[in-house]
């Protein structure tokens, strides 16, 4: 059976074509003046940026989702008595545990 042909990879970059509104033009190009850059560059910065901003805020939902999820548990814990409690001495022990981690962490800089 003869091969297929190799697929053919799209270039690291292309060009592409976007219609832009005179309002959101001159607002780029105010950007683009400030920054001390091309149209092109200051599109991709501000693009890029916006992407970086909307990964950050994924993330965030992701760890306040989790978050909620791991306080209803402990609650409903509580509630139904199978939470295991702690004596003070546990605590600190625990708290000092972690501080020496973190310090241990730190010196290995």
């Amino acid at each position: 059976m003869p091969r297929p042909p190799p697929a053919r990879k799209p270039p690291p970059e292309y060009p592409i074509s976007v219609r832009f509104p005179a309002e959101l033009r001159s607002r780029t190009e105010r950007y683009a003046r400030e920054h001390r850059v091309a149209v092109a560059s200051a599109i991709r910065m501000i693009v890029g940026e916006h992407l970086d901003e909307l990964d950050r805020d994924e993330g965030l939902s992701r760890a306040e989702v989790w978050q909620r999820a791991q306080a209803w548990s402990t609650a409903q814990s509580i509630v139904d008595g199978s939470a295991a409690e702690a004596t003070w001495d546990e605590l600190r022990a625990a708290g000092d545990a972690a501080t020496k981690r973190g310090r241990a962490k730190r010196s290995a800089r």
